[in-house]
């Protein structure tokens, strides 16, 4: 994860520069960087006498701009034509010498202003850190959803609660979380609903201590997960119902201990015995001898994993930018299946994971080759089963229905577009 990130997971939510702000500011400081090596070069006499001509006027075109401002990968452009003014005596000239980057900053003025309204800014924010977040890291990082007309960026939390309060209170506008998370919201009155699956099944491991060979062994141990009600306990949740085992019954004592990263450490260290990870974490104890008791994603249970989620009323105001956030999820899965690009999936997870080397990222990075579709329909059958959990403890979340919780037009109006019948072809079930 990047400085900005890990600062955010200390302080809680970072106050950001709006684009617009950021793009005129980063605009004003190329455009007075180049004024002052403009000044640097007459003082100097390094600009060639042929290129200055006295009292006359030479029009060039202005520097290119990286296509980071357009928007378009490959693409650039070029300001208008400007003038140049000669002479030797430099007290004379300097201020037509700095009329060059001052009629850029004036033409440069709307080309920002115009770029901004073109690219929404979204702010996504998930508390899951594993392997299942690497296409909206991909997303970003390649440029797919400015490519598709949105700026985005990425913020992490550090559980479903802070997550919620984001989306409530209008600080963000989507959340990519599970169904335990949604369901309690919308028990509580928040009118969400999910609009895209970027994982449709469940996965992962669940992972003991050594000394844990079979499920009766968890009577009386401690579960650890990163928060209560988010998306590790959700599955770990599912693992012991699948194995037979029910916390209360079976004093199973839960904790909230910390994301995945900090997880491992707990079962490493002995603090917790058994938790929920995801493959790419895993794989570091089970090198170390930890047994897995339970891998989810080969138990056949239904579940809708992490889910991309907004305010009802933003999806009805805002149709295009939630269909750009979809291309930007399905192009990236898109790159993620193709073995071209590998190596640059792998830096991606061994970079936002914080992972020593990108070898560690090899297991999570096969993982996705299935876990990952082409289909982001957001699965009914996986929210109801969770549904039935949930209303052990909550019997108020018996009462929704799981298809009002979904939001299948933003999918449906994605899935007519030649952009995504173009990628059929290459999807990997």
């Amino acid at each position: 994860m990047g400085k900005l990130d890990a600062e955010h997971r200390e302080t809680g939510p970072v106050t950001r520069i709006p684009m617009k702000r950021r793009l005129w500011r980063n605009g004003v400081s190329l455009l007075l960087r180049f004024s002052l090596f403009s000044l640097f070069l007459i003082t100097t006499g390094l600009i060639p006498r042929s290129f200055l001509h006295n009292g006359d006027s030479k029009s060039f075109q202005g520097p290119s701009f990286p296509h980071a401002f357009s928007g378009n990968p490959g693409e650039t452009r070029t300001g208008p034509p400007i003038k140049t003014f000669g002479g030797d005596d430099f007290g004379a000239n300097y201020h037509k010498v700095l009329s060059i980057p001052l009629s850029l900053l004036r033409g440069s003025s709307s080309f920002f202003s115009a770029q901004a309204a073109e690219l929404p800014a979204v702010r996504i924010t998930q508390a899951i850190i594993n392997e299942k977040s690497l296409a909206l890291w991909i997303g970003v990082e390649q440029g797919f959803f400015r490519k598709h007309g949105v700026s985005v960026e990425i913020i992490q939390t550090r559980s479903s609660a802070q997550t919620l309060a984001a989306l409530a209170s209008g600080d963000i506008q989507i959340a990519g979380t599970t169904p335990s998370v949604v369901l309690s919201a919308v028990v509580g009155g928040m009118d969400v609903a999910f609009f895209g699956g970027i994982v449709n099944r469940a996965d992962g491991d669940f992972v003991v201590a050594p000394g844990i060979r079979t499920a009766e062994d968890l009577r009386g141990k401690k579960l650890g997960v990163q928060s209560l009600g988010g998306g590790v306990w959700s599955l770990a949740m599912l693992a012991l119902d699948h194995l037979g085992l029910e916390p209360t019954r079976d004093k199973i004592l839960v904790i909230a201990v910390g994301d995945q990263s900090v997880l491992v450490q707990a079962l490493a260290t002995g603090r917790i015995d058994a938790t929920y990870l995801g493959y790419t974490y895993s794989a570091l104890l089970k090198e170390k001898g930890f047994p897995v008791l339970l891998d989810i994603g080969r138990a056949s249970i239904p579940y809708q994993g992490l889910a991309l989620v907004a305010r009802r009323s933003y999806l009805k105001q805002n149709p295009r930018t939630v269909d750009a956030i979809l291309r930007g999820v399905i192009e990236s899965v898109a790159f993620i299946q193709n073995p071209a690009h590998r190596e640059v999936a792998l830096k991606s997870l061994a970079k936002n994971l914080r992972l020593t080397s990108t070898k560690e990222a090899e297991s999570g990075y096969e993982v996705l080759q299935w876990l990952y579709s082409l289909d982001v329909k957001p699965s009914v059958t996986g929210i109801q089963n969770m549904q039935r959990l949930l209303a052990m403890t909550n019997p108020r979340v018996a009462g929704i229905k799981a298809e009002d919780v979904v939001d299948e037009g933003p999918v449906q109006r994605v899935e007519k577009t030649s952009f995504y019948q173009e990628l059929l072809p290459h999807n990997k079930k």
